[in-house]
């Protein structure tokens, strides 16, 4: 039988595929150090799992370029936006858990997808998330979500103050009225006493 005739060759530089001589991974997903030619570990499977979350949250890419050649390019830079810039509306754990992953020093990013794995549930389940550092903003906001009881007992009683503080306001303002209505008709009375005599 005869041979198969081999298939066509994808352009130079052309899609996501890894050409002959280029560095193992897919560009766009791979981290700088993996893009380098240089000895990777768990950290770069990490990477790759923050490009896909944040791609998954914002629907862009991290890495910019139209071929292999501009994305590998871009990552050796450290061109890697991460999905906060992407999409500012998102919120700040899922961004911080993403942009932790998508580090370009190696030593900097989350220690392994286990990690990350555990980062995310912890984030499902409204639990804190390891590592990340709440404002007293987002404290609040949490304790909210876990008591929203609570939380409704507080705006009552706010609403309740401020409404007891309005009718104080009304009460006030009523017996000054009052002290001046009555601070008039004794200069009144006063008045015609001494226009009598």
């Amino acid at each position: 039988s005869l041979p198969e005739a081999p298939g066509p060759e994808p352009a130079a530089g052309s899609g996501d595929l890894t050409t002959v001589g280029a560095a193992l991974g897919t560009p766009g997903y791979m981290p700088p150090e993996q893009a380098d030619g240089e000895a990777i570990d768990g950290r770069a499977d990490v990477f790759a799992l923050g490009v896909t979350l944040s791609r998954v949250l914002t629907d862009k890419p991290n890495i910019p370029g139209n071929t292999s050649l501009e994305k590998i390019v871009a990552t050796l830079k450290g061109d890697v936006r991460p999905p906060a810039v992407l999409d500012p509306s998102l919120p700040p754990e899922l961004c911080w858990i993403a942009a932790r992953a998508l580090e370009t020093e190696a030593e900097q990013r989350t220690e392994s997808a286990a990690a990350m794995a555990s980062q995310l549930q912890a984030y499902l389940a409204r639990a804190p998330v390891p590592g990340y550092r709440y404002g007293r903003r987002e404290r609040a906001l949490r304790a909210a979500r876990a008591h929203p009881a609570r939380l409704l007992g507080l705006v009552f009683a706010a609403a309740a103050l401020a409404l007891l503080g309005v009718l104080r306001d009304i009460e006030r303002r009523s017996e000054e009225r009052q002290l001046k209505r009555t601070e008039v008709a004794r200069s009144e009375r006063a008045a015609l006493a001494e226009s009598q005599q």
